[in-house]
This record gives structure tokens, sequence and C-alpha cells, in this order.
């Protein structure tokens, strides 16, 4: 198996998202989000939950987590190793995007706004709800082609108020 990596940080409350990308039969670009060893991250921990929810983890409409690292199973105690999240590569966000193109005749605010709702209704549907829907939680790729993707990130501030 031979790797290439690419990496970019950006470290944030302390984590640390780094793109990766590795070379099997094909090429595959992540980003993987970082969580220091000892540190009690209550967001890192409950983005990591909300994909165990089956309809979240298998949305077209939120981003998807390839898997998680290094994450003891118990989930008792301080843990003590690294641990990662993997989530799939998108080409940017909306705060990152500069609105001009998009102002007249685009559908691409449309479909900004469709994801978006698919995605809320899928957390209202659970019992859940996301409390941090802004321009650098929106991801988005190949946003100038002919069939952009957009898709919600950044679970760590999603709360549940029923059980499922």
């Amino acid at each position: 198996m031979q790797f290439s990596r690419h990496i970019n940080c950006i470290s944030t409350f302390n984590f640390t998202v780094v793109s990766l990308s590795y070379k099997l039969l094909t090429v595959h670009s992540v980003v993987i989000k970082h969580k220091p060893p000892g540190r009690n991250r209550v967001e890192y921990n409950r983005e990591r939950r909300c994909y165990g929810v089956e309809s979240i983890a298998q949305s077209p409409y939120i981003r998807r987590m390839h898997e998680s690292i290094g994450h003891a199973q118990s989930g008792e105690g301080e843990d003590t190793q690294l641990q990662y999240i993997v989530f799939e590569w998108m080409d940017s966000d909306l705060c990152h995007q500069s609105s001009e193109p998009f102002r007249s005749g685009s559908q691409v605010p449309r479909i900004v706004a469709k994801a978006v709702l698919e995605a809320l209704a899928i957390f209202a549907n659970v019992g859940g709800v996301h409390t941090d829907v802004n321009p650098n939680n929106v991801v988005v790729s190949d946003v100038h082609g002919p069939s952009p993707t957009v898709k919600l990130g950044d679970l760590g501030n999603c709360m549940f108020y029923a059980c499922f």
C-alpha cells in the first residue's frame, strides 16, 4: 500500500483538520478531525456519536464520516491515545465562496437551501437539532460545475431532545 500525504493543518478549539490523500486503486481525499489525548472535548464526542444514528450517517445531505480511529468501546475513563474522525473530502465551505457568481440566474442558492433543509429535517425526524448552521458548516464541492454537492457538516453542537 503506497501513501501520498498532503497535509494542511488548521488548528481551532484543539482540533486539527488535515487533508490526507492516499492511493490504492484510485485516489481519495479525506479530512481528519483530531482530538489530542487527555482533552475532554464534549463537541468532538457528540459529533462522533451523532453518526451512530443511521439516518444521519447515511444522509446524502450530511457530510459522511468514513470511520473513527482510536476510540475506546467502553467510553469509560480518560482517553490516553490520539483520536481521529475521518470525513469525506469536500472542496470548500460556503464561508470561502464568493457570492458574486451566484447572485443572478444561478441554481446554487436553491441547491444550498434544499440540502440544508433536508439535513435539518433528518435531525427533526430523529428528535434532534443542529444548533450551529452557518456558512462555515455548509460544505460544497463542484460549486461551479453542472452538479454542485452541498452538505451540512460539523455535528459537534447537535442536540437530541427525544430518545431514539
